[in-house]
């Protein structure tokens, strides 16, 4: 009789070959290396600074009547010196983030004690 974790763990240890298999067969169709999730392998790249940016905000209303006003933050810009897409154009790796600001109905919000 084996102990009772083996057999659990050995289960998992061949689900968790299969998903690595899965990934890597899938990897190897993308005309992008893989990598880290979010993570391109840019090999020698060169920042691009934005001379013009024109950063309208998207705003959502939402079903309970708040307004979401939001606006894209770009931190850099990096553009590959030696990786290109299948038509031939460099690759960009963008960091960027987000500025979201509401606008929410007096009803839904918390009444101030005091």
């Amino acid at each position: 009789m084996t102990p009772s974790g083996t057999r659990g763990s050995t289960v998992a240890a061949t689900k968790r070959k299969k998903r690595i298999k899965k990934r890597r067969r899938l990897a190897a169709k993308s005309s992008i290396p893989p990598t880290a999730p979010g993570l391109l392998p840019m090999g020698q790249s060169v920042e691009v600074k934005v001379t013009k940016a024109s950063a309208d905000e998207i705003v959502y209303t939402l079903s309970d009547g708040t307004r979401l006003r939001v606006r894209p933050l770009i931190i850099r810009i990096d553009r590959s010196l030696n990786h290109y897409n299948p038509t031939g154009e460099p690759l960009y790796q963008v960091q960027a983030g987000t500025i979201v600001q509401t606008d929410v109905p007096k009803r839904l919000k918390k009444r101030q004690q005091g």
